[in-house]
C-alpha cells in the first residue's frame, strides 16, 4: 500500500511503523484495550468520580461487592476466639466500604495476626 501523501508517510516512519496496515493493526490493539471493555480505566479530566463510578473501579481492581466477599484467614490455632472472629467480621465491614481490593485486605488482616500473635 502506497501513502498518498509525504507527510502521512514521514509520521508513519517516526513512529515506527512499517505500513499503513502495520499502524492500522497497532490502532486496533490499543483499541481493544482502551475501548469499551477494555483493560484500561478512563478516568474524568476532571478528576471527579461519582460514588458508583469510584465503586466499578475498585471492582475491577479487585474490592469485593459485599462485606462477607472477603477472604480472611483466621489461624487454625486460634479458631476457638470469638474476638478474632468479631475481629474480622469489623475488618471486612470496613474494607467494605472504603473498597479495599481483596489482596490488600488479606495482607492487611494477615499482618494484624501476625502481630497480635507476636505480642500475645
Amino acid at each position: 500500500m502506497r501513502i498518498a501523501t509525504r507527510s502521512y508517510g514521514d509520521f508513519l516512519k517516526e513512529r515506527g511503523f512499517s505500513s499503513a496496515g502495520d499502524a492500522l493493526a497497532n490502532f486496533h490493539t490499543l483499541d481493544k484495550r482502551v475501548g469499551d471493555g477494555g483493560d484500561f480505566v478512563r478516568l474524568p479530566k476532571d478528576g471527579r468520580l461519582t460514588l458508583d463510578e469510584r465503586r466499578a473501579i475498585y471492582r475491577r481492581l479487585g474490592a469485593p461487592d459485599m462485606p462477607d466477599g472477603y477472604d480472611l484467614q483466621i489461624p487454625k490455632e486460634r479458631a476457638s476466639d470469638q474476638h478474632l472472629h468479631d475481629f474480622r467480621e469489623t475488618a471486612r465491614a470496613i474494607f467494605a466500604e472504603h473498597d479495599v481490593p481483596q489482596d490488600l485486605a488479606q495482607a492487611l488482616f494477615a499482618a494484624v495476626m501476625k502481630s497480635d500473635t507476636d505480642y500475645a
